[in-house]
């Protein structure tokens, strides 16, 4: 048995092998595989690199943004992404339990930031009661609740990335 020391990558590494009369094959196997290893992380390297560069190329979105709505009051909701360039019409909800669904297909959703705004009836006009920045990306779906407040807040959702202001 033979223990020597090699530095490799800035560090000490110890090789231990079987040394004898004539063959020394122990230590050129060890010293076989630290190499293959070597060569190995590189490779996986260079793949993550290249699959990294692939991915934000293809980066598209397919999200149906859900809206349910938890109150009585009259409410109205219009989403903002300019990302997309993409401005929805105002979505009506004037009683509880009201459902719509907004389909977001395109590139760059994730781009910046989605802005919802909701709207309360007072006295017979329009208000602006909250305004809401997100970014989202991904392919799935995410649902938010209206509430009485009124304002806007996620409940759940599969296959998509969320970030809030």
């Amino acid at each position: 048995m033979v223990d020597f020391s090699v530095f490799h990558g800035g560090r000490e590494v110890h090789l231990i092998g079987l040394c004898s009369y004539g063959f020394n094959g122990g230590i050129r196997n060890v010293v076989t595989n630290l190499k293959r290893t070597r060569n190995l992380m590189f490779f996986k390297i260079i793949f993550l690199i290249l699959l990294t560069i692939i991915l934000s190329e293809v980066q598209s979105c397919d999200i149906q943004l859900k809206l349910v709505s938890e109150t009585d009051k009259e409410v109205e909701v219009q989403l903002i992404i300019p990302g997309l360039r993409l401005k929805t019409e105002k979505l009506s909800f004037k009683k509880k339990g009201e459902r719509r669904l907004v389909k977001v297909q395109g590139k760059n959703c994730f781009s910046d930031f989605w802005t919802i705004k909701l709207w309360k009836k007072e006295d017979g006009n329009w208000v602006l009661a909250e305004t809401t920045k997100r970014k989202l990306d991904g392919n799935g779906w995410i649902q938010f609740r209206i509430d009485d407040i009124p304002r806007v807040s996620m409940l759940n959702g599969f296959g998509v990335i969320n970030s809030g202001l």
